[in-house]
């Protein structure tokens, strides 16, 4: 199920497994790393006038939920907030009981509606698409995790 309604109003801005196209790393935000572990999904329509909710996209048990919650801008203590809180706020679904163990994580929301424990059926809207943490826009990481804990490409859920 695609993790975002309305869906039709958004797009993939970022693949996963995103390399540059000189081979270097993918870098967010000034840091290095292998391949972009996701998906981002951004918003088409850019006026303000459409939420868009994120919903769960397998069934399963909420794991952990990050807040966004960073000190004033320009202080002392912004930078290293956002630098430890790079996520920010998100939702982290266990879906051992609906397919194979996986993880699936969701990046950067404006509000999230759930808790952890709480068990969630596919289409149970989990908040809003935002733009916190190290986000550049209004936009959804999608991750999503194996058994064994590597990132797997999450397009086969984008459906």
């Amino acid at each position: 199920m695609y993790p975002i309604n309305p869906k039709e109003k958004c797009k993939i801005s970022l693949p996963f497994g995103y390399k540059y196209p000189n081979g270097e790393p993918y870098k967010s935000w000034g840091v290095a790393g292998d391949v972009h572990k996701g998906v981002d999904i951004a918003r088409k329509d850019k006026s303000g006038k459409t939420v868009y909710y994120i919903i769960a996209p397998i069934a399963g048990k909420i794991i952990n939920v990050g807040e966004w919650n960073p000190p004033p801008q320009h202080t002392d203590t912004y930078l290293k907030y956002v630098l430890s809180h790079k996520e920010g706020s998100y939702v982290s679904i266990d879906s051992s009981s609906s397919d194979k163990g996986f993880r699936h994580i969701l990046l950067h929301m404006y509000k999230v509606f759930v808790r952890p424990g709480q068990i969630v059926t596919k289409g149970t809207v989990l908040g809003i698409m935002g733009k916190t943490g190290m986000a550049t826009g209004i936009h959804l990481h999608y991750g999503v995790k194996d058994t064994d804990g590597a990132w797997v490409d999450p397009k086969p859920y984008l459906t």
